[in-house]
């Protein structure tokens, strides 16, 4: 695709005047918009309920699938999002109780590699054609964003929902959150592939989530009577947290993404990646180590943004940064991503840098179409939007924001 040079000088003009309003303002009416262009690719009509599409797209690339990562996220934002702004409690638990019944299903049906199996055709069956298998992030955040739920639920005075639909103490486990839980409990030692599905070994990603959802499973099973369980997962959070320590480089001054490489690509040689951002947005807790006020993962953050505003020609032109997965990518040709731009605007507000998170979301105004519509990527010369269109986890990632 050519673009025109007059193109190129309204883009800049618009990053230049993106912010004439308030900034609040804008946030919130573009946020309601990802909400609506979220849920259009949730239970789409060729589809089951509960099934999350990645993207609309079918072809170049072909994203219509539910990715069990990509699923486990954009419901995590959709409880964000609808706990913020009020909602009806009755709507979000149906929206989740379809999820619940689908997962049941994904859980059950043949895979090639249990539950790490990265993702499901249209027809719920499971993807059997070559892939980067298995992907144990998604088991961790499924149970992640499943007892978060749960646990409020209880709260609620709702625990015989809970009991019946989501965690049984049953061995062989019944109920989502507890097959999920035993499979990454017994499985997180094993080497699998990153959540680019790209590089297969030990992750920085998904250690964090593995933690986070087997201390939380924790107190679910201590919660509902499964003490031998709530011991067990401890214990194995308790492992992986003491592991977490190893993947901080003092020589390179950033947390090193995957350690234990045993297989998939070679040319990461950084080993810089900003999946260590989103595992802090999606995993951290208070009190635990890597949260975001933790000075490794500043540094990395900084690391981040420095090679980027480097290696991306735009830039080098306009206001704020765009960031794209890890300096080595090739992927399309290697461009910002949404998701992750949104990625570090949502973690600067965390830790209070407001005017410095304002400056990735001008950037992300600039790119996004007038509608408020984010594909994949946009390009890293002309800034025009590629990869899948309305990739639902760009939404997610912008709902999760602030």
């Amino acid at each position: 695709m050519f673009y025109t040079l007059k193109g190129v000088v309204l883009l800049a003009l618009s990053i230049q005047f993106s912010f004439s309003t308030n900034i609040n303002d804008w946030l919130r009416k573009e946020q309601d918009r990802s909400f609506d262009y979220l849920m259009d690719n949730i239970s789409r009509a060729d589809t089951p309920k509960g099934f999350v599409v990645a993207s609309p797209s079918k072809f170049d690339p072909n994203y219509y699938y539910h990715w069990v990562r990509d699923a486990a996220l954009v419901m995590s934002a959709i409880d964000f999002h609808l706990d913020d702004y009020g909602s009806g409690w009755d709507y979000k638990l149906e929206l989740f109780d379809d999820y619940i019944q689908l997962l049941k299903n994904h859980q059950t049906v043949q895979k090639i590699t249990d539950q790490g199996e990265p993702k499901f055709n249209a027809d719920g069956s499971s993807y059997s054609g070559p892939w980067g298998r298995p992907q144990n992030d998604g088991p961790a955040l499924r149970a992640l964003t499943l007892t978060r739920l749960a646990l409020y639920l209880i709260e609620r005075g709702e625990e015989d929902y809970v009991r019946e639909h989501m965690y049984g103490g049953e061995i062989p486990a019944q109920g989502v959150i507890k097959v999920d839980l035993e499979y990454v409990s017994h499985h997180w030692q094993n080497p699998d592939f990153d959540l680019w599905e790209e590089v297969m070994g030990t992750h920085f990603y998904t250690r964090m989530a593995q933690r986070s959802a087997l201390l939380l499973g924790s107190e679910l099973a201590e919660k509902l009577g499964d003490q031998g369980a709530a011991d067990w997962y401890l214990e194995q959070a308790v492992k992986i947290n003491n592991q977490l320590d190893d993947h901080w480089d003092s020589n390179s001054g950033y947390i090193l993404t995957t350690l234990n490489r045993v297989g998939g690509l070679d040319y990461k040689y950084s080993n810089l990646d900003t999946s260590v951002i989103l595992a802090v947005n999606h995993s951290w807790q208070e009190g635990l180590s890597f949260g975001p006020s933790d000075q490794r993962v500043w540094k990395t953050f900084l690391a981040l943004e420095k090679k980027f505003k480097e290696i991306y020609p735009i830039n080098n032109k306009f206001e704020g940064t765009a960031i794209g997965r890890y300096p080595e990518d090739t992927y399309f040709g290697g461009n910002p991503w949404f998701l992750l731009t949104n990625a570090m605007a949502e973690y600067l507000f965390t830790i209070g840098e407001n005017e410095r998170a304002e400056g990735y979301l001008k950037r992300v105004k600039a790119h996004m179409g007038k509608d408020g519509r984010m594909d994949e990527q946009f390009d890293k010369h002309s800034g025009y939007m590629l990869g899948a269109h309305d990739l639902t986890w760009s939404y997610a990632s912008f709902l999760t924001i602030k």
